[in-house]
C-alpha cells in the first residue's frame, strides 16, 4: 500500500491493483471491509480513507446494460453501485471513489496463440495500417534509457494535444532506475518487473514510442507518445505490433492494453484511442474501479468535493 496526499495535503492510503484475489460478487464487499479493518493498526492516525483500486469485473455487464448496437451504457448511478457493494457488509461503509486512478476499462489480448492467429484476429484496417508501416520503412527498436528524453518530448506533445495531464520527466526516469534496482531481485513468485522503452523510427526521425511493462506472464501498454510528423506512415500500429511480438518472446500469455474509453462513443475525447486499441482484437473488460473505506467522514467529504471538481 502507498500513502498519498490530496486536497491541502490530506493523506489517504492507496492499494493499486488490489486485492488480487478472485471472489464471487457477494464476498467482495465483506472482504474489502475486513481487509480495511486489518490495515488500521499500520496506517497513520490522520488518514482520511483507504482506497482499493480493484481488479474485480463490473457486475453491470449483462444485456440490460448494452444498447441495441452492442454499446455498453456504463454502470448505474453511484448510490446504486454502493448499495450493491455493501449489501453483505456489516458497516455499509464502502464508498465508490469519485475518480478511478487506474483505467477501469481495458482490453486483454490472448498472446498464447500463434503469431499469425493474433494478426489475423485483428480488424482488417489495423492489419492494413501495420503493412503500410512496413512498406514505408518504419522500424521499431528496444532502446536504452539514454533515449528517454527523446521519448518524453513525444509523450509531452501528445498529452498537450489531447489535453491530458502529463507526468513529469522525473517520474519516468525513476520508473526505469527503480526497475533496474529490481533486476537482481524477485518477488515471492520469482518474478522480476521489466520495463522496455520502444521507439518507432523512419529515415532517422523518431515518430512514436511507448513504455512496455512486463510482470510475470502479463505485458502492459503503459505510456505512449507520437509525433505529428509522417503520421500517414502509421508508426503507432507497427509499434504496438512489435510490442506484442516482444511480449510473446518473453513468455507473456496476455497483454493488457491498459485503458480505453468505456464504449465506442464518437463524442468521447479519446474515441481515437478506442478505435486504435480495439482494432488489435482482444476482450473488452470493465472493472469495478476504486472503492474507499472512509476513516474520517469530514476529510473524506472534502476530498470527494475536490476530486469531483477536477
Amino acid at each position: 500500500i502507498i500513502q498519498r496526499r490530496i486536497a491541502r495535503g490530506i493523506p489517504y492510503i492507496y492499494a493499486p491493483r488490489a486485492p488480487q484475489i478472485r471472489l464471487p460478487e457477494d464476498q467482495q464487499g465483506p472482504f474489502l471491509e475486513s481487509l480495511a479493518r486489518k490495515l488500521l493498526p499500520y496506517i497513520p492516525a490522520n488518514t482520511a480513507f483507504i482506497r482499493f483500486d480493484t481488479l474485480w469485473h463490473s457486475p453491470f455487464t449483462d444485456d440490460a446494460y448494452y444498447t441495441e448496437r452492442k454499446q455498453w451504457k456504463g454502470p448505474p448511478r453511484q448510490h446504486i453501485r454502493e448499495i450493491r457493494m455493501n449489501y453483505f457488509t456489516e458497516e455499509k461503509n464502502l464508498r465508490k471513489a469519485s475518480t478511478d486512478l487506474l483505467p477501469p476499462d481495458t482490453i486483454l489480448m490472448n498472446l498464447a496463440r500463434e503469431e499469425d492467429d493474433i494478426f489475423m484476429s485483428m480488424r482488417q484496417n489495423t492489419r492494413n495500417c501495420i503493412r503500410r508501416a512496413y512498406r514505408h520503412g518504419v522500424t521499431v527498436r528496444d532502446v536504452p534509457i539514454e533515449y528517454l528524453p527523446d521519448w518524453y518530448e513525444l509523450y509531452r506533445q501528445t498529452a498537450a494535444r489531447k489535453n491530458i495531464t502529463a507526468h513529469r520527466y522525473d517520474y519516468f526516469y525513476s520508473l526505469f532506475t527503480a526497475a533496474e534496482s529490481y533486476s537482481s531481485r524477485t518477488d515471492e513468485n520469482g518474478v522480476v518487473p521489466v520495463f522496455k522503452l520502444l521507439i518507432a523510427t523512419q529515415g532517422g526521425d523518431i515518430l512514436s514510442g511507448m513504455i512496455l511493462g512486463i510482470h510475470g506472464k502479463t505485458a502492459y501498454y503503459l505510456y505512449a507518445g507520437s509525433s505529428m510528423k509522417k503520421r500517414h506512415f502509421m508508426p503507432n500500429y507497427r509499434l504496438l505490433w512489435e510490442a506484442i511480438k516482444i511480449a510473446r518472446s518473453m513468455g507473456c500469455s496476455r497483454y493488457d492494453l491498459f485503458g480505453i474509453p468505456p464504449n465506442n462513443d464518437p463524442g468521447h475525447v479519446q474515441h481515437g484511442l478506442y478505435t486504435f486499441k480495439t482494432g488489435f482484437g482482444g476482450t473488452i473488460i470493465h472493472y469495478r474501479g476504486c472503492w474507499d473505506y472512509p476513516l474520517d467522514e469530514c476529510l473524506d467529504s472534502t476530498i470527494k468535493n475536490v476530486e469531483s471538481f477536477h
